[in-house]
């Protein structure tokens, strides 16, 4: 006869197997409610049936540049799939704020290079997008946003084949009201190189924000400098994921809860389409440049995001180093509390970032 304590042993390791097995489970794919929509798409298939055009002469004519290099390739089908996915996170104050995870946190000053995925790594780069997805992206404006989508035409092209075809769940925003529905797109042709503090003739200039349209109409030569067509074409994954709208003052509950949200939902989707490799997020200042968002704020939450995801690596470009420190000490602080069993839930951490008071800051007028 077996003892009691060895049945309940045998009780307690089997719930626990079945905890793991669900836990690695919903590692392994995007679970029902957090995912809205999916599809791939043939990159052959967007190109000739999704073309656009740009309103911007400047970029029309890069594009055009673009198809006389890699127009065939393109079309041949030899480019493979874009994959799509939009994700939504919902009750993420209820999510618990499991933070012991290890995520390695780097910075580096330069703006996005776009590494490729290799066999061990999967790694994502941050689309700082409007509500309204890639909504500027074919005109003179030239943020993080409009750059990325030159440097990646065909999200134009992806953006065109989710408007026409209007399915379900995939509509064009990646946020509907205050609530975050990230996007995700894997295997995105990395087509065009931009360097957006180019030298011309032993001066440095800055093509970002409103100088595009300047050099465009007054000295485009500064343009023909920074924008290249790739002579080798790669593939990138991005995520489109908006910043709240402007506000002034301290930070409410409800904006550092839809921040979560968004972070969250979005990191935890690259986890689940990163084929169970190592998972590295390439990010930045996420809304405290043209918004005014609170920079230290915006690199806390998008660290503990990484932590609560189970995000390998998370590298962060051309942001200020003294707030990366301050974040740090905050999320170790943070850490902490939850291993003393102080901070459990997304809510719980909510509540401690809003006592901080972190105020909204001002635009940088790009």
């Amino acid at each position: 006869m077996h003892k009691i304590s060895d049945i309940i042993f045998f009780i307690s390791k089997s719930i626990l197997k079945k905890i793991v097995e669900l836990r690695n489970k919903d590692k392994n794919k995007i679970v029902g409610k957090e995912l809205l929509g999916e599809v791939s798409v043939s990159i052959k298939t967007l190109y000739t049936e999704y073309n656009f055009s740009y309103s911007d002469r400047y970029k029309e004519s890069v594009w055009k540049k673009v198809q006389d290099v890699y127009g065939k390739k393109i079309a041949n089908g030899s480019m493979g799939d874009i994959s799509v996915a939009r994700v939504c996170m919902k009750h993420c104050d209820k999510y618990i704020a499991n933070v012991s995870f290890q995520t390695s946190c780097s910075s580096v000053s330069h703006f996005f290079d776009y590494r490729s995925s290799d066999e061990k790594t999967k790694r994502w780069y941050l689309n700082f997008a409007d509500p309204i997805l890639f909504v500027a992206s074919r005109g003179s404006l030239f943020a993080q946003d409009e750059i990325q989508t030159l440097e990646h035409p065909l999200l134009c092209a992806a953006q065109a084949y989710l408007t026409v075809n209007n399915i379900k769940g995939l509509e064009s925003y990646t946020k509907v009201g205050n609530i975050p529905t990230p996007y995700l797109f894997r295997n995105v042709p990395y087509l065009v190189e931009i360097d957006t503090q180019p030298f011309v003739d032993g001066e440095k200039f800055s093509i970002y924000g409103n100088a595009f349209s300047y050099y465009e109409y007054n000295n485009p030569g500064v343009l023909d400098k920074a924008i290249k067509v790739r002579k080798k074409c790669s593939f990138s994954n991005i995520i489109a994921m908006a910043a709240p709208s402007p506000k002034y003052g301290c930070y409410d509950k409800d904006t550092i809860l839809e921040m979560f949200s968004s972070v969250i939902s979005a990191f935890k989707g690259a986890k689940c389409m990163s084929d169970n490799n190592a998972v590295e997020i390439h990010t930045g200042r996420w809304g405290a440049g043209a918004f005014g968002g609170n920079e230290e704020l915006a690199l806390i939450i998008q660290i503990l995001g990484a932590k609560i995801a189970e995000i390998d690596n998370l590298v962060f470009h051309a942001i200020t180093d003294n707030y990366l420190e301050n974040a740090t000490i905050v999320v170790n602080d943070i850490a902490k509390l939850y291993n003393e069993n102080k901070i459990e839930s997304v809510d719980s951490i909510v509540n401690y970032l809003y006592d901080k008071k972190y105020k909204w800051g001002v635009s940088d007028d790009n």
